[in-house]
């Protein structure tokens, strides 16, 4: 897809309906708010904010319009890692899918599917590309049927990327673990000497 946030526009749409709702952790991705809190609203679907660190307890705020929930672990701003094999399994017994934006971890730290989310989406500008030259996005599915929904609603929308772009994705892949190791090793540093300063009280570094 042509950037991370179109991955995340296109699983909502393909999830949700009028009438339903979705939950988004409160430490999602910023610019999911104004597409949830005027998008979607106008769509009639319903958007709410939950707190990312709920775990199993998400399912006292499921309802049975419920109709998607999203983790973001790490989420975006903060840092919080979410305990999404509960989410999944609490919003699975209600019948609601479950969305994961595994930007920050990238499928070599973390592989949602595998922990009971139903649609992975990636900002495959940032880490995969890895060289600030360009925008994709991608979803991943292990459901054949939500495959289908997802190809059949992009090219409703005229969604797609180029043969260009999709050279330079392949290109960052085949550094992408290396670029992860070292990020892993130099930022370890810092949180290190973060946690040893007097003004500090709390340093998240989710590796």
């Amino acid at each position: 897809l042509p950037s991370g946030f179109s991955a995340i526009a296109l699983t909502t749409l393909v999830a949700a309906a009028p009438g339903r709702e979705i939950l988004f952790p409160d430490t999602t991705y910023d610019t999911v708010r104004p597409f949830a809190d005027t998008f979607l609203a106008g769509l009639g679907i319903r958007s709410r904010y939950y707190d990312p660190m709920l775990g199993a307890r998400l399912a006292d705020e499921l309802r049975d319009e419920t109709a998607l929930v999203w983790v973001e672990s790490p989420g975006s701003m903060s840092m919080e890692v979410q305990d999404v094999p509960a989410i999944a399994a609490a919003a699975h017994a209600r019948g609601a899918k479950v969305a994961a934006d595994n930007t920050w971890a990238t499928p070599l730290r973390f592989k949602p599917l595998a922990h009971g989310v139903d649609f992975s989406v990636c900002a495959l500008s940032k880490y995969v590309a890895g060289h600030s030259d360009v925008m994709m996005g991608s979803v991943s599915v292990a459901d054949v049927a939500l495959y289908r929904r997802l190809k059949d609603h992009s090219r409703f929308l005229g969604l797609g990327v180029s043969a260009d772009e999709s050279s330079l994705v392949l290109r960052g892949l085949e550094t992408l673990a290396v670029r992860m190791d070292r990020a892993e090793q130099t930022a370890g540093r810092l949180a290190a000497w973060a946690a040893r300063q007097p003004g500090v009280t709390e340093v998240r570094f989710p590796a």
